[in-house]
């Protein structure tokens, strides 16, 4: 509206208590400004009409450069980043990007014919680095669409119709964990009970159910629930390792000791959930000492899990569980019932401790051990384990992986001094760049602008005398990006060494489609000066990186010019609806 209704009342009003002469000179005004902002107003959508055909353009332009990369995997990505970008401008564009992106990611013909035919609880042969690359593709295609439920819905549809059963697994479980990141329990059982339908005997229930407690309990008991009655009309064998998988991931999803949102413990499964657990492990038991005798052997520690519920839940399965006990032990061995007060994670703790005497005392410890001592927040002790290790490249990657841990471990604790000690003996990219791009955090958030400077300088400069200048370049962007909120200009500084770094490997086209420099850093360093972050994507000199970075850099023009739009739209529908 050219007048807003608020001020014609306003001057109404006015007019029936003021002088005549003074009532008219308000009147003018309001006609005067309503005369001369509707030009302005016009003005100004036309500007950003013209800037967003221009970056429109902009971004067909990188699509059409992108057509001419050779690798599939190439192609993807650009896409993908090109439709993050342009999701707001034009939706249905960015979906066909996100389509096209997706299928460059299917193998040939032969290949999906194979992955097409195979069963539920067939093994799963161990991924190629092409499969690794094809999958996390796969994730970022998702990570956009997801924005629009039923479009992801059509794309996993597309990829369970192509893929086969494996692939539908792992998208509803990748969408089901994306929905627990937000916090929404629903939507997340909702992909769950479908990566379960797909196949039960994959990891979706292993890993999701037990988040999805600490959020919502009763979600978490009806999915456990349909998990066992999934497995109930899957068959299982030892021979494609579906049982020992199913029969783990049950034993996950019924464990405790998480801590919930509130930070309290979560809860365990209600009494109907035990009871189905008891009745399935008694009943898949019996059926395997049928099939296979000696998998009984295997999963007898499974077993033994099922007695202290049996005995609260089902004790009319008393004598089927002891005759399967009995047949479960090895040749030679007691056996026995666990005893009915046994607290099973202080022997699960005993049982370490036991491995980790015996390892310490023995000379020759396992990468078992350690991580489990790692774990376990028992740094003295992987220490220990870790200098029994001979001299080589195995005793170096695991005095990183601890120092890493226990830095991460110090700084959660809030002691910075420690961490930042332990930092100094990083000598790996990734890791120097995950522990000091914390260490930065926390000095960010206190507002130190010296701290994360110092810090930023002693990264980099570890980073400087490594020989490795691939990975360098993307950890120099991480602590860019980490810099960027306190300290503007070196931050830009240690993105353009980044881009020197990644310009001085090999020029080819990126491998399975990863860059040198992840888009995140430009994009940050965009939102504080977008022509130098423009720059600095430009002299990027492998493409697939190039047009990564600079549709990275569009993306918050991209919502500046989106955003204004829909608050005008907003504002003459408020107009409209007044009286």
């Amino acid at each position: 509206m050219l007048i807003r209704w608020w001020n014609v009342t306003l001057t109404l009003f006015t007019m029936r208590r003021l002088q005549p002469l003074l009532a008219l000179a308000l009147l003018t005004a309001n006609l005067c400004y309503a005369q001369t902002a509707a030009p302005r107003d016009r003005e100004k959508g036309e500007e950003r009409a013209l800037e967003r055909n221009a970056l429109f353009f902009e971004l067909k332009a990188l699509d059409a450069e992108a057509s001419e990369l050779r690798k599939p995997l190439a192609r993807s990505r650009v896409k993908v980043e090109i439709a993050d970008t342009a999701w707001e401008l034009d939706r249905e564009w960015a979906k066909k990007l996100l389509r096209e992106a997706y299928e460059l990611t299917f193998p040939d013909d032969g290949e999906r014919e194979a992955l097409r035919r195979q069963a539920v609880g067939e093994g799963v042969k161990p991924p190629t680095d092409l499969d690794w690359a094809r999958i996390q593709m796969r994730d970022r295609v998702f990570a956009v669409a997801r924005r629009a439920a039923s479009f992801a819905d059509e794309l996993s549809q597309l990829g369970a119709k192509e893929l086969g059963r494996g692939e539908e697994e792992r998208r509803n479980w990748n969408l089901a964990s994306q929905a627990l990141s937000a916090g929404n329990a629903e939507v997340a059982s909702k992909y769950v009970s479908l990566a379960i339908k797909a196949d039960p005997t994959r990891g979706a229930a292993f890993v999701i159910i037990p988040n999805i407690a600490r959020f919502d309990r009763a979600t978490a008991d009806r999915l456990i629930i349909e998990f066992i009655e999934q497995l109930r009309v899957t068959p299982l064998s030892m021979s494609n390792g579906s049982a020992v998988r199913a029969h783990s991931a049950l034993q996950n999803v019924m464990g405790s000791g998480q801590l919930g949102k509130d930070g309290k413990p979560v809860p365990p499964p209600g009494p109907a959930v035990w009871k189905a657990y008891v009745s399935y492990v008694v009943e898949s038991m019996t059926a395997l000492g049928q099939s296979e005798p000696n998998g009984l052997q295997v999963l007898r520690s499974f077993l033994l899990t099922a007695w202290a519920p049996l005995q609260l839940y089902a004790p009319e399965l008393t004598a089927r569980f002891v005759a399967l006990e009995q047949l479960s032990r090895r040749a030679g061995e007691a056996g026995g019932l666990p005893k009915p007060d046994s607290n099973e994670a202080e022997a699960r703790k005993a049982r370490a401790e036991d491995q980790l005497q015996q390892a310490l005392k023995s000379g020759r410890p396992d990468d078992e051990v350690i991580s489990r001592a790692g774990g376990r927040k028992d740094f003295a002790a992987a220490r220990k384990l870790i200098d029994l290790l001979p001299e080589g490249e195995k005793k170096s990657g695991f005095v990183e992986w601890v120092n890493v841990e226990e830095a991460s471990s110090l700084l959660a604790g809030g002691d910075q001094a420690g961490a930042e000690k332990l930092a100094q003996e990083l000598n790996k990219p990734e890791s120097i760049l995950r522990v000091y791009a914390a260490l930065m955090g926390r000095c960010a958030q206190r507002k130190d602008a010296q701290c994360v400077t110092e810090l930023a300088n002693r990264a980099a400069g570890r980073l400087r005398r490594l020989a490795d200048t691939s990975s360098a370049a993307a950890a120099l962007a991480g602590l860019a990006e980490a810099a960027a909120p306190l300290n503007e200009g070196l931050a830009f500084d240690m993105l353009d060494e980044a881009v020197a770094a990644a310009n001085s490997n090999s020029l080819a086209e990126a491998e399975f489609g990863r860059l040198p420099i992840e888009t995140g850093a430009f994009n940050a360093l965009a939102a504080r000066n977008e022509p130098r972050a423009r720059q600095s994507a430009q002299t990027l000199k492998e493409r697939t990186a190039r047009i990564a970075a600079l549709a990275a850099v569009y993306k918050l023009k991209a919502k500046a010019l989106v955003k204004p739009a829909a608050i005008a739209v907003n504002r003459d529908r408020s107009v409209n609806r007044e009286p």
